[in-house]
């Protein structure tokens, strides 16, 4: 019984010992004995080099990275997400909403000049299928993917409509989004729609707040902003914020900060509420943090958490890898990475409603059909005491 007992007790130490130390020791001998061992003995027997390879560097990236964000970019990816920094798109010419559970893209706008707004697609239809495949679980970055392609190449779409299902086949063709919009609102009110950051939209922005001269308050709409050129951010919130102010602290290897000021005067002056949802994401969160800091009130709903930057690099065989460098600490001190930025005046609004006050040209039209744009302005007239 002695030694039975001694053996258990040895076998607990020994096991208690292993779970203490779960290192991966000699991980590069494990990984390549792991590797000849599938070559050899697993039971798809056409399990190539190319896939081991393409599996194995997908893993490290979300085995060591910060879960979606770190990521193996494939040949049109990378592609499709160096075409987003510059404005310059080959698709359909849609923008999207996604119900994954439901397998439906509404569709929210249509790009002026595209492919669909020749095929006569508008806003508030239901695409249900492309090419008799459906949407089912598919993320909307997944769909967007979808949608692009070889210009010249053609979809074909199931739409709901009306309680109408209609097909329409539409021809993939290059077109720029335009990523600022201007339009000046009843009661001298300005506004500046940013939809992506690329390396246009400080020349944009610049270009709208001229349009906007005499403008007694500003709503900067961020909603549906999911960031894009995280340096060109810089140059928008030197248009907005005092000189010298805060816009973030980054946060880099081993723990070093970096704190980022802007440094030029600004053109705006006037009172500015700023405009977020939970698609805000990466550098327009920042901005619309570093706003509220310098004064700004913030209306909308919660952010998506998105306070972190990767590095896009290209692999050399037509792939690329995109990885985390920094995660941002706000103007306020605040550290919001997976938490999102709370607005001062939480407003719920119907997405559909949105995109059709979107292109309404009419001022007071859409201020009806937008109830956080119509929050946002009475803000404004308030703290100008009208």
């Amino acid at each position: 019984m002695r030694t039975l007992a001694f053996i258990l007790l040895t076998l607990v130490a020994v096991t208690l010992q292993a779970r203490a130390d779960d290192s991966f020791r000699d991980g590069e001998k494990a990984f390549l004995k792991a590797r000849e061992l599938l070559q050899k003995g697993y039971v798809d027997d056409k399990l190539s080099d190319d896939k081991m390879w393409r599996a194995a560097t997908d893993g490290l990236l979300h085995g060591v990275g910060k879960g979606k964000w770190d990521e193996l970019l494939s040949p049109s990816k990378l592609a499709a997400m160096k075409a987003d920094l510059v404005g310059e798109v080959v698709g359909l010419g849609v923008q999207i909403e996604v119900d994954s559970d439901a397998g439906i893209v509404d569709v929210r706008g249509v790009v002026p000049n595209s492919g669909a707004e020749r095929a006569g697609l508008m806003v508030g239809d239901k695409i249900l299928r492309l090419d008799g495949k459906t949407f089912k679980g598919m993320s909307k970055d997944e769909v967007a993917r979808t949608m692009r392609g070889k210009a010249g190449t053609s979809a074909t779409l199931t739409i709901l409509r009306d309680a109408e299902m209609v097909t329409k086949t539409i021809k993939r063709s290059a077109f720029v989004v335009d990523p600022v919009v201007t339009a000046m609102l009843p009661g001298g009110v300005g506004l500046v729609q940013i939809k992506m950051i690329t390396s246009k939209t400080p020349a944009l922005v610049s270009a709208a707040l001229d349009k906007l001269r005499g403008m007694k308050g500003l709503v900067v709409d961020l909603r549906d902003n999911q960031g894009g050129r995280y340096d060109t951010m810089f140059d928008v919130a030197g248009l907005m914020l005092p000189k010298g102010a805060l816009v973030v602290s980054e946060i880099r290897r081993g723990g070093a900060v970096v704190e980022k000021h802007t440094s030029a005067e600004p053109r705006v002056t006037v009172p500015i509420v700023v405009l977020v949802d939970n698609m805000t994401a990466s550098g327009a969160e920042v901005l619309a943090g570093a706003l509220k800091q310098a004064g700004a009130k913030v209306v909308g709903k919660r952010t998506m958490g998105k306070w972190n930057a990767q590095e896009l690099y290209e692999l050399g065989n037509g792939w690329g890898i995109k990885y985390t460098i920094m995660v941002f600490r706000a103007a306020s001190g605040a550290m919001l990475d997976g938490k999102g930025l709370e607005p001062d005046v939480e407003v719920e609004a119907d997405p559909a409603m949105v995109a059709q006050a979107n292109v309404m040209k009419d001022g007071e039209k859409r201020l009806a059909a937008d109830a956080q744009l119509r929050v946002a302005t009475t803000i404004l007239k308030l703290k100008l005491g009208r």
